[in-house]
């Protein structure tokens, strides 16, 4: 449990740079007027790349199960909602009466 939570900090501070430099490069090109790609297909190459290996990495998470319940114990009305309507677009079957039913209530 230890490496699971250190591992998921480190991937989130990761993240975080990565995210932080994309929009500290993105500030800086707007600001010098250089907008232009040098090499657009590399560009289109790798963005294409990236989009299969995320769909397949998708699919395969997602058919193994996302591993968490729908009973909205502890959880806020707008995670419900989120979680009910990310079930649905996955394709997955969900029983309406719990996710719905528990909108309305207070869960303390």
């Amino acid at each position: 449990m230890r490496a699971e939570v250190l591992g998921a900090l480190v991937n989130s501070v990761f993240l975080l740079a990565l995210c932080f430099a994309i929009v500290v490069e993105a500030i800086e090109r707007l600001t010098t007027g250089e907008m232009a790609v040098t090499d657009p297909d590399t560009l289109l190459y790798v963005g294409i790349v990236g989009l299969v290996f995320n769909l397949v990495a998708l699919a395969l998470f997602h058919r193994a199960g996302h591993g968490h319940s729908h009973s909205g114990a502890g959880k806020s009305r707008s995670l419900r909602v989120v979680n009910g309507s990310s079930d649905r677009l996955g394709g997955e079957k969900v029983d309406e009466g719990k996710s719905v039913a528990k909108i309305g209530t207070n869960p303390n």
